[in-house]
């Protein structure tokens, strides 16, 4: 059907809106934020697109926000991979599902500035050279925490966590964030508009329950002790993680 309709034999240009779709029963809906980037890339996809480019306020993808840092720091390329790992994380720079259609047929990707148009802008591609990049945080703000340790004081079983993600997956919450010990289970999300009371409801018949509403939840990738001190400096911190290349705190 997009063949059909966009097959550029008698215009050279085409003007679409993206964030509206519908649904397998022919209802209107939306993509969320940033949906017209996933109208983009799935366009492309169905094209074979050269390329993508999305224009933003800002000269590309930075490090972190320049609304909460200062001296930000544009980062000149990323692979499919990073920017799935960002945008999943919580920068609001592309959709999160944007990158797939793109890195299924190999379409690079251009975020670039409408103020400023003639500037290259961040790229995103397949690279075949591992990625060097000065930290990128991320902030998620308005998190919840919720702390179970089972009634009949039982070890927490894969189970016992299959029970609570059915739960979240019944009132429509995304996890992001999972930590467990032997008798504790923490989940961190997104604190939802109606609230979490009805969850909890459910979660206190079989676990004791502790929860706190308000949080940050701080990404930082390619951290280093130096920034993960600085982010921290001065703040509660709930939960910290790290791997090989990511840090995650949630802090107050």
């Amino acid at each position: 059907m997009a063949r059909r309709a966009f097959t550029f034999e008698s215009e050279d240009l085409y003007i679409v809106q993206g964030f509206i779709g519908g649904t397998l029963t022919n209802q209107t809906t939306t993509f969320g934020r940033e949906g017209s980037d996933y109208t983009a890339a799935i366009l492309a996809n169905l094209l074979d697109a050269e390329e993508v480019s999305i224009w933003k306020n800002v000269p590309g993808i930075l490090n972190a926000d320049p609304d909460f840092f200062a001296d930000t720091q544009k980062l000149d390329e990323l692979s499919y991979k990073e920017a799935i790992e960002l945008s999943y994380s919580g920068a609001r720079v592309i959709h999160p599902k944007t990158i797939k259609p793109l890195q299924n047929k190999n379409i690079p990707l251009f975020v670039k500035s409408f103020l400023e148009p003639e500037k290259e802008g961040t790229i995103i591609h397949a690279l075949e050279h591992p990625l060097e990049l000065v930290p990128v945080i991320i902030v998620k703000k308005n998190m919840a925490l919720i702390t179970l340790t089972p009634n009949d004081f039982s070890f927490i079983s894969i189970n016992s966590v299959a029970d609570v993600f059915s739960l979240f997956a019944k009132f429509r919450i995304k996890v992001g964030l999972l930590q467990q010990s032997a008798l504790d289970l923490s989940l961190a999300f997104d604190e939802p508009e109606q609230g979490i009371d009805k969850l909890i409801d459910q979660l206190q018949q079989k676990f004791e329950l502790k929860y706190n509403t308000g949080l940050d939840l701080v990404t930082i990738r390619y951290y280093t002790p130096e920034v993960v001190n600085q982010i921290s400096a001065d703040r509660q911190v709930y939960v910290e993680q790290k791997s090989r290349r990511t840090a995650r705190m949630l802090l107050r």
